[in-house]
């Protein structure tokens, strides 16, 4: 229905008073972390993503979910020690490889991140993430054909999706910025993103 707050609330005490396995308990917590990210509440959703993965270590999502967290955060070098930890559990999961290939390019450290997006791809060619984090990449590279190109997949391929909202959003900066010959401040522009 759409209170998160509410939900996050409900399975945290759920978590709390519950009698069942570890896993069921961190399955509770890791909704919850879930549920207080759509919230933007990134202190409590890593307080509970960190009880669950204490309970259960060996599940890649846990992992990926909480450094969705601390990529939120800005805290990337945190998030990439744990999408580590996930792609040692399940080295071909893609979401994964592009959450690293984001938080690579975030620190301005191209080649591993092409080198995720280039893996993720190659496990997943119709990976929207991918190739959105792909047309990026391309765009730092100064190759606007290429990024023009990754971006049109991904608006094709998911129309109506956020990733394809984005992309759409990209290739109209980078038109307005061609046009008005403002292409470095476009690729500064890119690399935040």
């Amino acid at each position: 229905m759409g209170d998160y707050t509410k939900a996050a609330t409900q399975l945290d005490n759920l978590a709390d008073n519950s009698s069942s396995s570890p896993d069921i308990v961190a399955g509770f917590l890791g909704q919850a972390g879930q549920a207080w990210t759509m919230v933007n509440n990134l202190q409590f959703a890593w307080r509970d993503q960190t009880r669950a993965l204490k309970l259960i270590d060996k599940d890649p999502s846990l992992w990926i979910d909480r450094a969705v967290t601390l990529g939120m955060a800005g805290q990337f070098w945190e998030s990439i020690d744990d999408l580590n930890k996930a792609l040692d559990l399940d080295p071909k999961n893609v979401d994964a490889l592009v959450y690293r290939g984001s938080a690579w390019r975030a620190l301005e450290t191209y080649d591993l991140a092409r080198a995720d997006i280039n893996r993720a791809l190659e496990l997943q060619p119709d990976h929207l993430q991918a190739h959105l984090e792909s047309g990026n990449l391309y765009r730092i590279a100064g190759d606007k054909d290429a990024a023009r190109k990754d971006w049109l997949a991904v608006i094709e391929e998911g129309d109506g999706t956020p990733a394809a909202t984005a992309a759409r959003d990209n290739i109209e900066k980078m038109d307005v910025e061609s046009e008005n010959g403002n292409d470095k401040k476009m690729e500064e522009k890119t690399r935040k993103n």
